[in-house]
């Protein structure tokens, strides 16, 4: 007969780790959850009788739910049902992908619609992947036409780069919600033509707006301008908004007229980014000139302001906290006009937070009377490009640069003239503005001259 040692014997359950405190275990479980929420439930509650029974007792790590799979296979569908079954009342956390809405595709989302849209009170992020099919989309929205969401915090319909061309065909328009989504704070609409009259955009905790319509390719820039506007007017705390057309980008024209008549500016004092490329600039423009946004940071990277929009900037847009800032002449053979060559130093000197200027086609004759002073005016700036500028005096620059150095601020990184009328034909002013440029070369880490 074999004996057994007592002390050999496995005692099942008896591990450290199962003495760890439940609301201690909870808060790892929920750390877990929060990297792996597709995987961690299931994984975890295979592992051992303890924690299965302690896992299916904490609906929210059962909230996440990701449709990768087609609903057609019954075993796939039951395993959604039991999921939303241990999710109870936690808020959910959509994600439905391509390779759930496999053909037949209006069956495959029908399927979907059934089992999440009767939870739509607990949803608190949907997002639909850029492989799913456009008819699903409007299958599902349709059905969430006079929907509410009270507890929805982020709605995103992912734009595909290669489907522009075919969105920009799409006649659908977007009206789901009807019913309210009170705490919506991230919104991303693609694929589909946008109602700005729509209650989704009048939300106060709207703070992240980004549009992918390509049918405003073809619209009224300032019918698009003053709809964005009124999104604006009714969502005060909105810190970001994009809204383009396409992929693609050639830069604000500076072939743009003037604005007509714009309405009195109201000032939105949360917006920080506006990132807008459509119509040359003229949206840009009109929002510029009809709101007052003090907490700007950021405009569309290859956006450029046009001289008639200084007087606004001057009066009543100061842009104090703007990164960047671009100023290209709507005509290269023209000069600036006389109140937009005075008003220009007093812009750029209520510019305290700019790091990068850009000036493009703008005759600068007479700009040594405030150059020098205008790495004081911006302590933070750290490029300056001049770009087929005429009257850009190089004994300025160099006292701008000195000037910087006396107060003791950060060189200037980089430094760019290409264009413009920088030599003098006289021998004497060649050799001076040589020796200026070696002196400005040694001060500054990179400089450009062309």
């Amino acid at each position: 007969m074999k004996i057994i040692r007592p002390e050999l014997i496995r005692r099942p359950q008896q591990a450290d780790i199962l003495f760890i405190p439940a609301e201690l275990t909870y808060q790892i479980f929920l750390l877990c959850y929060e990297h792996h929420p597709q995987t961690f439930p299931k994984t975890i509650s295979q592992t051992c009788h303890v924690w299965r029974e302690f896992v299916l007792t904490c609906p929210v790590l059962w909230s996440s739910i990701v449709f990768d799979e087609t609903l057609i296979q019954a075993h796939v569908l039951n395993a959604y049902r039991t999921q939303l079954a241990r999710s109870g009342e936690a808020p959910l956390v959509i994600h439905i992908c391509g390779a759930a809405v496999q053909r037949p595709v209006i069956k495959t989302i029908r399927a979907i619609s059934k089992l999440i849209i009767p939870h739509v009170s607990r949803w608190r992020s949907l997002e639909i992947n850029c492989d799913v099919p456009h008819k699903a989309i409007r299958v599902f929205f349709d059905k969430l036409r006079d929907a509410r969401a009270p507890l929805l915090e982020k709605l995103t319909i992912h734009q595909a780069v290669y489907s522009w061309d075919k969105d920009q065909k799409i006649k659908w328009r977007f009206k789901a919600f009807g019913g309210g989504t009170p705490k919506l704070r991230q919104l991303t609409l693609g694929r589909a033509k946008v109602d700005w009259q729509s209650n989704i955009f009048r939300v106060n905790a709207l703070d992240h707006l980004t549009i992918r319509d390509g049918s405003l390719k073809n619209k009224d820039p300032i019918r698009i301008a003053s709809s964005i506007r009124d999104v604006l007017a009714h969502a005060p705390g909105l810190q970001y908004i994009s809204v383009k057309v396409d992929f693609g980008w050639g830069g604000a024209k500076a072939t743009r007229g003037p604005l007509p008549l714009t309405p009195d500016p109201f000032t939105h004092s949360a917006v920080k980014t506006l990132d807008i490329s459509m119509h040359r600039g003229t949206v840009t423009d009109y929002l510029l000139h009809s709101v007052c946004m003090p907490s700007l940071r950021n405009l569309e990277k290859c956006y450029a302001i046009l001289p008639f929009t200084l007087h606004p900037i001057l009066h009543f847009n100061p842009l104090p906290h703007l990164k960047e800032f671009r100023i290209h002449n709507r005509d290269e053979k023209l000069p600036l006009r006389q109140h937009e060559r005075q008003a220009l130093p007093f812009v750029l000197q209520s510019m305290k937070a700019l790091q990068k200027l850009f000036f493009s086609s703008i005759d600068l004759t007479g700009s040594d009377s405030w150059l020098h002073e205008l790495l004081i005016w911006c302590p933070s700036l750290t490029g300056l490009h001049f770009t087929r500028c005429e009257g850009v005096e190089k004994r300025a620059l160099k006292e701008m640069v000195e000037r910087r150095r006396q107060a003791k601020g950060p060189s200037l990184q980089q430094l760019a003239i290409v264009g413009g009328n920088g030599a003098s034909d006289d021998f004497g002013r060649l050799v001076e503005e040589g020796e200026i440029i070696n002196w400005i070369r040694l001060r500054v880490d990179r400089l450009l001259i062309g």
